[in-house]
């Protein structure tokens, strides 16, 4: 599911940024972004991305994977959450290589890249990468690769098996999930993808709720 700008995050982003909102949207869908603080049980995500165009970075702010509420200079963050050198690399890796690929001329329906989820090239399932911090310093984690059964992130937007599977795995690796910064998926046959629907769905009780908030 393609996340929907809000009539707000439309003025803002046509006021601070030159990126159209499909561009936006798509380099959202497919990983493009990183991000950078998620907040209130992982129903908000910034995300933080760079354009091309204006040779500067900016953050996106994301509720429950489904709408875009507004846009903003990475500057106006950088006091508030640690933005690092690497991360604003990575992003701006991934917009130059978005451009290139003609995402800057897709059309207004969003289908910047033809994305086939699901298919059977290379290994089965999707690797699930985390981001995180422990002790104040970043960390990655590869929680593994998601079974056949678990089917595909079109399936994840709804609780599910994969959603089990990722609270498992996340307790065995003692990763508490309010230090979480970031999900990707991967797979040999596609493109990274945002894999917050992994965690918006977590079974999680009203203690851990809490804590996350």
């Amino acid at each position: 599911m393609k996340p929907k700008l809000t009539i707000h995050a439309s003025q803002r982003i046509s006021e601070r940024c030159s990126l159209r909102p499909e561009v936006l949207i798509g380099m959202i869908v497919c990983g493009a972004t990183a991000v950078i603080e998620m907040l209130s049980a992982a129903k908000y995500a910034h995300h933080l991305f760079y354009s091309p165009k204006d040779m500067e970075w900016f953050v996106a702010i994301v509720k429950n994977s489904r709408q875009i509420l507004t846009v903003m200079p990475a500057d106006w963050e950088q006091d508030r959450v640690l933005i690092t050198n690497a991360q604003k690399r990575s992003v701006r890796k991934k917009a130059l290589d978005w451009e290139r690929k003609g995402a800057s001329k897709a059309s207004a329906s969003g289908e910047a890249m033809n994305i086939k989820l699901g298919e059977s090239m290379g290994l089965p399932g999707w690797k699930v990468i985390i981001s995180y911090t422990r002790n104040g310093h970043p960390h990655t984690k590869n929680l593994g690769r998601t079974a056949p059964e678990h089917g595909t992130p079109d399936d994840w937007s709804w609780p599910g098996q994969v959603h089990d599977w990722v609270k498992e795995r996340l307790v065995e690796s003692g990763i508490s999930i309010r230090t979480i910064k970031g999900i990707r998926l991967e797979k040999k046959s596609d493109g990274p993808m945002d894999g917050w629907s992994l965690l918006e769905n977590l079974p999680m009780t009203q203690e851990e709720i809490a804590a996350c908030a």
